[in-house]
């Protein structure tokens, strides 16, 4: 596929994020628009986690990450930093952990579940871009409440 076509199709998907987005009323809403759209637009299995008081738990249905990788995800969420398969720490995990920021710091994780073939460095663009979005809806979650 041609650069100008890739262009285009994060274009896409972006714009169906935000759309996804500028209507969802809840953590919940925003934890599924996220994962649908992660999956709908590259086919890859994805749980958005929040912090519960004790831990990181799954906002809404997702795939599940198992415990052995739950310390990598606490970890994305402390640091806000990726971490995870594909990255410089933590590598050997199944899930790349991509951390949801809004305005009053890291609100929650993206994690998702790395295939055998990689992650490009575009779609790696892409769902950093996702993550944006989905902080800054959270941020507008938690002023209307």
């Amino acid at each position: 596929m041609s650069e100008v076509l890739e262009h285009m199709r994060d274009c896409f998907f972006v714009e169906t994020m935000s759309q996804k987005l500028a209507c969802a009323v809840d953590v919940p809403e925003i934890a599924e628009a996220v994962v649908s759209t992660v999956r709908e637009s590259f086919g890859l299995d994805a749980v958005v986690l929040i912090p519960d008081g004790t831990g990181l738990v799954p906002a809404t249905a997702g795939v599940p990450v198992p415990d052995s990788d739950m310390s990598a995800a606490a970890l994305a969420f402390q640091n806000s930093a990726e971490i995870g398969a594909g990255t410089g720490t933590l590598s050997s995990v199944s899930f790349r952990f991509l951390p949801i920021s809004g305005l009053s710091g890291t609100c929650g994780v993206l994690a998702v579940l790395f295939p055998g073939d990689g992650i490009s460095p575009e779609v790696c663009s892409v769902l950093g871009i996702f993550t944006d979005l989905a902080g800054l809806a959270m941020g507008r979650i938690s002023r209307e409440e």
